[in-house]
């Protein structure tokens, strides 16, 4: 599976646990410091993040992060291809 089609499965799972997904557009990293991807709860929401500018690599760990979070009973018994499980089982480091 290709990462933008991996970090979009991940965002539909994510969606469908109740996570509140937003983009934040490139325009943003302008700021200093620039924005990253994550995981935040507003108002006892939780919701991800997603930078526009961070690398892909970066994006999809933080919407694995997402479902590893929010919806862990959500994923039993339910069929996801190798990659996602993968991806869900082994976090990679992000880089700081």
């Amino acid at each position: 599976m290709e990462g933008q089609a991996l970090l979009e499965f991940l965002v539909e799972l994510a969606r469908e646990a109740g996570v509140h997904v937003r983009a934040i557009p490139r325009s943003a990293a302008e700021v200093d410091p620039a924005p990253r991807s994550g995981i935040c709860r507003i108002r006892g929401s939780p919701w991800l993040l997603l930078a526009s500018g961070e690398p892909l690599e970066d994006r999809i760990e933080a919407a694995a992060a997402a479902v590893r979070t929010h919806a862990p009973g959500a994923l039993e018994g339910r069929y996801l291809p190798p990659a996602v499980r993968d991806r869900l089982n082994s976090p990679r480091e992000r880089r700081g």
